[in-house]
């Protein structure tokens, strides 16, 4: 493919640069449950310091794939409530499981749409058999 792949300003950048980011998020994702216990519960940064640090992203340029996941890690790591925390005890939120994590990393790439049945009948089917379940376990 071309030059544009290389800085990943492509929508489907070449297998190598996507096979790069997958380790950089896999290391991302590593690096956030092995340390989450070490952060505080609530976000250790304000808004208006999340606001200023997102202002560098101006959109005039590609930034490269790994630079810009690196950077939403830490702004999430810093600017979250960590619902994953062993001392958060928070209502409704739960904790993430590895299961939905890779769920929804499955269904990011294959982007089911799901207002009609004909466009994605296997997404329905899924959907409509967890609901079904989730239905006769609450009765």
């Amino acid at each position: 493919m071309g030059s544009e792949d290389v800085d990943g300003s492509t929508l489907l950048p070449d297998a190598a640069l996507r096979r790069r980011a997958y380790g950089r998020l896999v290391e991302l994702l590593e690096l956030h449950w092995e340390g989450v216990r070490d952060l505080g519960v609530a976000p250790a940064a304000s808004y208006a310091e999340l606001e200023e640090r997102l202002r560098g992203f101006d959109f005039a340029a590609p930034v490269p794939l790994e630079q810009v996941l690196d950077a939403a890690g830490e702004l999430l790591r810093e600017g979250i409530v960590h619902t994953a925390h062993p001392r958060y005890f928070g209502l409704f939120n739960p904790t993430p499981t590895f299961a939905g994590v890779l769920a929804d990393a499955l269904v990011a790439a294959f982007n089911p749409q799901l207002a009609v049945t004909s466009h994605a009948p296997a997404a329905v089917a899924i959907e409509r058999h967890v609901l079904s379940f989730l239905a006769d376990c609450l009765g």
